[in-house]
């Protein structure tokens, strides 16, 4: 029998179960990874829900990442069982209900086939927050040679010119580093008009670093005469390196710094014996022209499977205080127009 249980926090014993259970998946998303979720959600509290057996077999696991009157999953629940996915968002659910949370929205793991149903208020609830289902490209990290052949021929030159300019690359993160980083990262958000999820960019990217020590998450960094000028975040779980974070000096547009950082943390990840690189966030609904249809022809350039997320999920769950919520939100909107 599979007993559905929530913690608010983990013994070292149940992190040891849960981390061996985790690492018998080929990839799961960073929400759902127990050394990056926190930094993935840093203004939400997060929950635990595992699903076990009378012997203590983990046969399913979920980190919930919540805000009242909001609950969220990324990337989850994980469970080789479609029906022990079921039960622990049916599970979900209920217990948030309890707690008068409004409502819940979930993104399945990539390629799982769970079928869950969506709430009678989906339409209601979508129209106000409406999430992109968004897909990515997953590199399988062979060897150089495939590695170099994936490329696009516009990839492939841009590498080649940025040799010319005399860019290296170094995967140094040191805090000199780190500072250096995030006036750059700043500078790309408020260029985008991306708004962080965290208050102060640099201690943000030095408290992830702490995480990163404890795996093999790395950075690579481009360097112009000694001067940091590009950077990306590689973070790891299992098989697979994530690329999170990413920057570059949009004063020097002419030299293309990014592709040299993705490809030289392929080639370091492939050396460290990881089996796949996940380039994420690729909408492939974004219209043409636009900057992210044009994010998505960059990561596209490196080869690789797209791989799309199972449609988003939405729950009601509370309807007193999905009744509210809505009502504040009509306000909003109208004080707005």
């Amino acid at each position: 029998m599979i007993s559905i249980i929530f913690h608010k926090q983990l013994s070292a014993i149940l992190i040891q179960k849960l981390e061996s259970f985790c690492h018998s998946f080929t990839s799961i998303g960073l929400h759902q990874a127990l050394a990056f979720s926190k930094a993935m959600e840093p203004k939400r509290q997060q929950s635990f829900c595992v699903a076990q057996n009378e012997e203590y077999e983990i046969f399913g696991f979920c980190i919930i990442h919540y805000s009242f009157p909001l609950v969220s999953i990324q990337d989850g629940p994980i469970s080789k069982n479609d029906a022990i996915i079921c039960l622990m968002i049916d599970s979900i659910r209920k217990r948030y209900n309890k707690r008068f949370f409004a409502f819940t929205t979930i993104q399945l793991p990539y390629a799982c086939t769970a079928l869950a149903e969506n709430s009678k208020n989906k339409t209601v609830i979508e129209n106000y927050f409406n999430y992109q289902n968004w897909s990515t490209s997953i590199i399988e990290l062979f060897d150089l040679h495939n590695l170099s052949k994936n490329l696009s021929k516009g990839h492939l030159s841009a590498i080649k010119k940025a040799e010319k300019w005399g860019i290296t690359v170094s995967n140094d993160f040191s805090n000199q580093t780190i500072l250096t980083f995030s006036v750059l990262f700043d500078e790309t958000y408020k260029t985008r008009k991306i708004k962080a999820q965290w208050n102060n960019t640099e201690s943000y990217f030095i408290e992830l670093s702490k995480q990163m020590n404890l795996t093999k998450s790395f950075f690579i960094g481009a360097y112009l005469e000694n001067k940091l000028v590009a950077g990306g975040i590689f973070l790891t779980q299992g098989d697979t390196v994530h690329y999170k974070y990413g920057s570059s000096n949009h004063q020097m547009r002419s030299i293309p710094l990014m592709h040299s950082v993705l490809f030289n943390a392929m080639v370091y990840a492939q050396k460290q014996g990881f089996r796949f690189f996940d380039l994420g966030g690729i909408n492939l609904s974004a219209p043409e022209g636009s900057q992210v249809y044009a994010i998505n022809t960059f990561k596209k350039g490196f080869g690789g499977n797209i791989i799309s997320s199972p449609k988003r999920i939405y729950f009601a769950n509370n309807r007193v205080s999905l009744a509210i919520v809505l009502l504040l939100l009509k306000l909003k909107k109208y004080i707005h127009k």
